[in-house]
């Protein structure tokens, strides 16, 4: 009999890997979130600096990037990393963010998709992270340069494609920019 070992979110804060692997858990289960590679990382940048100037200008929240941690199920064996997270103003508690992980539930949140994510676990971590109370969640896939916005509100995404332009709805106002700005090299 093989005994699986199930991991908290402090055992997850206190990981060493040495080998630079980076973890989402979920039910207590280590998953591996394999380096993502350029593109990705240009695109989410680029997506992350958009929200950035608004933001400085706006101040309605903050943003956080890859690598920050939400229990997206309400208890310390599951916690999740975008690659970006709008918090706004009023969630963010008086004494500020916590050192460790946030069970903050963000505004917005978007994934930048990498040749190695499969469908099924997108499709997961996308219903996870709206049944946890995020208004919209952005997919985005740099391959086909488009957009699929998910809402509360709607069972089916709004597709974006590299012609049009995404706004940020009543989460942020005035916030517009040409999605084809997410794919561009300098």
């Amino acid at each position: 009999m093989v005994e699986t070992r199930t991991f908290t979110a402090d055992d997850l804060l206190t990981l060493t890997t040495g080998q630079g692997e980076r973890y989402e858990l979920v039910e207590g289960e280590l998953r591996v979130m394999a380096a993502a590679g350029g593109k990705h990382g240009w695109v989410a940048d680029a997506i992350s600096g958009e929200f950035y100037v608004y933001l400085k200008t706006h101040k309605t929240g903050i943003g956080v990037t890859a690598e920050t941690g939400f229990f997206t199920r309400g208890d310390d064996r599951t916690v999740r990393a975008p690659d970006y997270a709008y918090i706004p103003k009023d969630r963010i508690p008086v004494d500020g963010l916590p050192d460790g992980y946030l069970a903050i539930v963000p505004a917005l949140v978007v994934e930048v998709i990498s040749p190695h994510d499969r469908a099924g676990e997108i499709e997961e971590k996308t219903q996870e992270w709206i049944a946890f109370g995020v208004d919209v969640v952005w997919v985005v896939y740099p391959t086909t340069e488009r957009v699929y916005v998910y809402t509360q509100a709607e069972r089916s995404p709004v597709i974006y494609t590299a012609d049009d332009t995404i706004t940020g709805g009543h989460i942020l106002p005035e916030f517009s920019v040409a999605v084809s700005t997410f794919f561009e090299m300098v």
